[in-house]
This record gives structure tokens, sequence and C-alpha cells, in this order.
């Protein structure tokens, strides 16, 4: 089994686990501005960019997220969303900005202890 299939299940897993324990659940959708880089690069700073608005959220809803265990803080998993062919077309300014790529993040399940 490949290792992107195994991170894919444990993911799924812990998602799953949580919404069970009646944690709620978002979906944010980061939108960028031109980035101006190759779509590895664009990739990169976006994940980067997204990896800090997790820790700025966190730093607000607790006061020392270093302390919890990791079970107890929210999940947030986050993938770029490349434009593909699609029957129903969106905006073009939209699509034009970093080639149309913008990242989704379930965010959840979310617990306030």
């Amino acid at each position: 089994m490949s290792s992107k299939r195994i991170y894919s299940q444990g993911y799924g897993q812990m998602a799953q686990e949580r919404f069970a324990a009646g944690w709620d659940t978002f979906l944010l959708t980061f939108m960028f501005n031109p980035l101006g880089e190759g779509p590895k690069r664009m990739k990169q700073l976006m994940q980067e960019e997204v990896t800090a608005t997790y820790y700025k959220i966190l730093t607000r809803m607790y006061r020392t997220p270093q302390k919890l265990k990791t079970h107890h803080l929210p999940l947030w998993i986050s993938a770029p969303d490349f434009p593909v062919a699609k029957q129903q077309k969106g905006s073009f300014l939209d699509a034009k900005i970093n080639d149309g790529c913008l990242t989704s993040a379930p965010m959840g399940p979310i617990s306030v202890i």
C-alpha cells in the first residue's frame, strides 16, 4: 500500500473519530492574490500560508495550544485545488489568478475545551 494511501486513510480515520465525538465541521476555501511562481512553488507558498493561518487561529482559540494533546486540537486537512475542465464555468478572473489554483481545507472537527 502506498504511503499516500496510508496517510489518506489515517486522516480519514482521525476525522471520523472526531465526527463521532460530536465535533463541528466547516469548509474553508483560501483564495490567493497572484503568486507569480511555477506550480510547485505556488503549491508550497499556499501550504505555508494555510499552515500560518492554522497556527494564528489556534492561538486565538487556546491560550497555550502546545500543552494540549493532538486529539484535542482542530484538524485541518488541506489540499490544493487545481482547475480542471468543467461543464459549468466560473468567473474568468478567479481562474486567471494563479492559474485558477486555490486551497480548500475542511476545518474541523472542532471542539472547544
